[in-house]
């Protein structure tokens, strides 16, 4: 028998312990000073942020679904793109109040944002929500908040995969890695 390391997570481990993080947090400071100290080095790997545009919303459709008002819309994130987004209102919300609002992130999952948002109208997207109780903004929708949720580039009605756009250019792999 060897006595060298076969075991993935013992290398992980290792590899984690020889390349400590830069800017870790090892309460020798201050919260307050390690944030200021931090901050522009982690903002300066970013990179320049695309310009803002308008939103220009547009209100494709409203419905009542049980206990919730719900409403889907279109509004510009960038320059020559749109997304997408669905809000979820808990049906008792009376005219001026307000409620506590969640964004609704989505996975990677075959529907983007309505699975999450509760869309149970096939038996795939009942198969989804299913698989990993995964129609939170529904339920914390229905808990009394107010939930929406965008489909992020390359997913549900931004998946260039699907109609009307049936572009196929990945090659089967994800966007997110694209």
């Amino acid at each position: 028998m060897t006595d060298r390391n076969l075991s993935p997570q013992v290398m992980f481990k290792k590899l984690a312990q020889a390349h400590p993080p830069l800017c870790r947090f090892d309460g020798a400071k201050g919260f307050t000073e390690w944030k200021k100290d931090t901050l522009p080095q982690v903002l300066a790997t970013l990179g320049e942020a695309p310009a803002r545009v308008p939103l220009n919303p547009e209100l494709l459709v409203e419905w009542d679904e049980g206990a919730l008002h719900k409403q889907r819309w279109v509004i510009d994130v960038s320059e020559f793109i749109s997304a997408t987004l669905q809000i979820n209102i808990p049906a008792d919300l009376h005219p001026g109040e307000r409620r506590p609002a969640i964004m609704c992130w989505h996975g990677h999952g075959l529907f983007g944002k309505d699975s999450v948002m509760g869309n149970a109208s096939s038996p795939e997207r009942r198969a989804e929500i299913a698989s990993c109780n995964y129609d939170y903004g529904r339920q914390m929708a229905e808990a009394g908040y107010i939930t929406y949720a965008i489909d992020w580039i390359g997913l549900g009605e931004r998946n260039d995969n699907n109609k009307p756009h049936f572009l196929r250019t990945n090659g089967n792999k994800d966007w997110c890695n694209l």
